[in-house]
């Protein structure tokens, strides 16, 4: 006899995040999303082949519904996740949620001000990264190739 998950199954939790009207794509049985906010990304918690999520424009202060450090704490367990993109109104608080995101090979901070040296080393663990792009951040320059002692210090990009 079968047994039923307590949780939804992954194309359940598409077909909820599709109900939202939010852009969505599928390659290769991997999906990712673009512009979800806190309420959305509470059905990521469970969708277990999840490869990117851009969520730059979701991140706007001034946005009511915008993705918040709280949001953050859904996708702690996205294991698969290759590339996350987020902006503006992220805190150091919320990237303590991105530790254990490991497989991340690409991470952008553009424009999260309030991230400084002290939120950026919940990222040390993040070995696999590739491209990380920290503009317009609070960290200081001389930090990151001490975090990130595999990138260049010009433009934080793994050398080849």
């Amino acid at each position: 006899m079968p047994t039923s998950s307590p949780y939804p199954s992954e194309m359940e939790i598409v077909a909820r995040l599709a109900k939202t009207g939010f852009e969505w794509t599928c390659e290769n049985g991997r999906w990712g999303f673009y512009h979800l906010r806190d309420r959305e990304l509470k059905y990521l918690q469970h969708l277990r082949t999840i490869a990117f999520l851009d969520l730059f424009e979701s991140c706007e202060p001034d946005d009511r519904e915008r993705v918040s450090d709280k949001g953050l704490s859904y996708i702690r367990n996205c294991k698969s996740l290759q590339i996350l993109r987020l902006g503006p109104g992220i805190t150091d608080g919320g990237l303590r949620h991105l530790s254990g995101l490991t497989n991340l090979i690409e991470l952008r901070l553009d424009n999260a001000e309030d991230v400084t040296d002290i939120g950026v080393q919940h990222l040390a663990s993040l070995t696999k990264l590739e491209c990380l792009s920290l503009q317009y951040t609070g960290i200081a320059d001389a930090s990151s190739p001490l975090i990130f002692p595999q990138f260049s210090h010009s433009d934080r990009r793994r050398p080849p």
